[in-house]
């Protein structure tokens, strides 16, 4: 039975990875039934069943800080070892902004093609290209081959800037230039030019066996030092959207679904903080919070900055009552959430402001941002419908995918251009960048 469970678990983690599902829930709680240990336990639910995460859940002593849960979650780091930082090397002495993913398989499966360099090549090469610089401008092309014609399927330009944004935003590149192909079958389809040229019956059937990325690098970093903060990632950069509001708060403008909303709030957050009844009055409170007490944000990171050099929670609690929290990601599902660092004592006290860590690529501490409203931040963005795109009907059950398509104007500025028969491409300077531990060849070219 527990090697059923085991094989279960991995389908659905390889389900989510993929993105296939689009309306599982995820949960994040913390308990202490026997007073001495706190746990915290991620888990899945999906139709009924609940799924136990076995990489996320970790326990320790009640009476210590939250953040000894995470000392040793440290996977979501990027590693520079000596391979990478020779790569980032020739990259930069280089100045190469062109990057090559070929495949050569003679069984060629372009789906799983795209897939796989989706998920671990392309990744990993903005994650290295982030250790030196705040931003990356891309463009992405499919070089396609359609029943024995050449096309490029080219995205227009769009910017990642922060490391945990990179496969939410080449997922939907990925997706809008598979759909770009799709389209053009069909249309050509529908023009009769392939009376001559029978395309294949299943429009999934073409060939996409290189994969080319321009890279653009802005605001190089000098030695770890940034010219601006670092910013949220998307995920929760856009709980102060417009469509947050209408998809994942819309009714809280009626008085029963405000109540209901709060008390999902309210719920969650004491899986956090403790016990419902001790926290009741903190949700039942009027509409207006209280002023938050004021703190100079540079003497909490420098606290913090302390804390870390010497390894002990002395310089945060030396501090006014303050509260932070941090990023973790699932090494399974890649699911992003935000956890308690440090809780100020009282937790019912609400004047206490809140800060979220903000770390780069290699796990570096950068600032602090301060969170206005930490139970909106904390709040699992589940919408109770889909959300479908005006333009093109597309639906979404995730608000960041959704908020993704809109940037890209549904791929209305993706190009497609046919190629010549028989055309060859020559690069002079061309340098292998292959991680050892990648399948697929990733190739750099200076121009």
């Amino acid at each position: 039975m527990d090697e059923i469970n085991s094989q279960k678990q991995k389908k659905l983690i390889e389900v989510i990875r993929l993105n296939k599902m689009f309306h599982q829930k995820s949960s994040y709680t913390f308990d202490s039934y026997d007073g001495q240990n706190r746990k915290f336990h991620h888990r899945w639910h999906v139709h009924g069943d609940v799924y136990e995460c076995n990489s996320c859940n970790s326990s320790c002593d009640t009476m210590d800080s939250y953040s000894k849960h995470w000392q040793k979650r440290t996977h979501q780091n990027l590693v520079l070892d000596k391979e990478k930082l020779n790569q980032l090397q020739l990259i930069e002495n280089n100045n190469i902004e062109t990057f090559m993913i070929s495949d050569k398989c003679i069984n060629h499966d372009a789906r799983k093609f795209l897939i796989d360099i989706s998920v671990h090549p392309i990744p990993n090469l903005l994650r290295l290209l982030l250790v030196s610089a705040e931003e990356l401008k891309i463009t992405v092309i499919f070089h396609a081959r359609i029943k024995r014609e050449d096309f490029n399927f080219k995205s227009a330009e769009f910017s990642i800037v922060h490391h945990y944004d990179i496969i939410e935003t080449i997922d939907m590149a990925f997706i809008l230039l598979e759909t770009k192909i799709k389209n053009y079958i069909k249309s050509t389809l529908q023009k009769g030019y392939l009376i001559r040229h029978p395309f294949p019956k299943e429009l999934s059937e073409f060939e996409v066996r290189r994969v080319t990325l321009k890279i653009k690098r802005e605001n190089k970093i000098i030695k770890g030092v940034r010219k601006t903060p670092l910013q949220l990632p998307l995920q929760f950069r856009i709980k102060d959207t417009e469509d947050y509001e209408k998809y994942i708060l819309r009714n809280r403008d009626e008085e029963e679904s405000e109540q209901q909303h709060r008390r999902c709030q309210y719920e969650y957050a004491c899986n956090f903080f403790g016990d419902l009844e001790e926290n009741e009055e903190i949700f039942n409170a009027d509409e207006t919070p209280p002023l938050t007490n004021q703190v100079d944000i540079k003497d909490v990171e420098a606290a913090y900055v302390e804390h870390q050099k010497i390894g002990n929670m002395d310089p945060l609690n030396n501090m006014p009552k303050t509260n932070l929290y941090c990023f973790q990601v699932c090494q399974n599902s890649c699911e992003l959430y935000a956890v308690p660092y440090h809780l100020t004592t009282p937790i019912e006290d609400t004047k206490a402001p809140n800060f979220i860590i903000l770390n780069d690529v290699q796990g570096r501490f950068q600032n602090l941002l301060q969170i206005s409203d930490i139970e909106r931040f904390l709040l699992l963005d589940l919408p109770d419908r889909a959300m479908g795109c005006d333009r093109c009907n597309f639906k979404f059950w995730i608000i960041s995918k959704f908020t993704l398509h809109k940037m890209f104007k549904c791929g209305a500025d993706f190009t497609i251009t046919k190629l010549q028969s028989e055309s060859v491409e020559i690069y002079e300077h061309c340098f292998e960048l292959k991680p050892s531990s990648d399948k697929w060849t990733v190739y750099g070219v200076a121009e």
